[in-house]
């Protein structure tokens, strides 16, 4: 139930987001939506020799990941030139197929990401500042599940990111 009252509440954002994003954009605030899709068939060891997904895990072995990430996006150089807030919200669609007769899957909500910063401007052609971004763990991680037929949609771990900033 958690998992799909979580997916409902990011839909109908998304949803909100693109007719208020006019309104908003008057008042800094940008919303940007990406979409992934990944199907990976090969893994790596640490000394970086490729084996194929299949040769490890068997021929019915396929995995998908497909991420659509709303991004909402705050200016805030109305009140402090230079500052700015954001959040990412992440639904992701997780697949694992293991043989015709077993499978794993996920949809819902990820792991949400928030973040702040600053930008200071050099010149006009330059600026520098820094970027704090924290992903909260509000995805299904490994951790979570509770049925073999179940996949991740996060990986359980609260992340800080600090970063220096350069734009041109």
């Amino acid at each position: 139930m958690k998992k799909f009252l979580s997916s409902v509440v990011v839909l109908s954002v998304m949803m909100f987001v693109g007719s208020a994003a006019q309104a908003a954009d008057k008042m800094g605030l940008t919303a940007g939506l990406k979409v992934a899709y990944a199907a990976p068939s090969d893994i790596y060891d640490a000394e970086g020799e490729s084996f194929a997904l299949t040769d490890v895990y068997g021929d019915d072995f396929a995995e998908t990941l497909m991420l659509i990430n709303l991004n909402l996006h705050y200016d805030a150089a109305s009140a402090v030139p230079g500052l700015f807030a954001g959040l990412d919200l992440p639904m992701v669609n997780h697949k694992t197929t293991y043989s015709p007769d077993a499978e794993a899957t996920a949809f819902g909500l990820g792991d949400v990401s928030v973040y702040a910063g600053y930008l200071h401007t050099v010149n006009e052609k330059m600026k520098v500042g820094g970027k704090l971004r924290v992903k909260i763990p509000t995805g299904v991680s490994e951790y979570d599940l509770e049925k073999p037929d179940e996949n991740t949609t996060g990986n359980g771990f609260m992340h800080i990111q600090p970063s220096l900033v350069f734009a041109g």
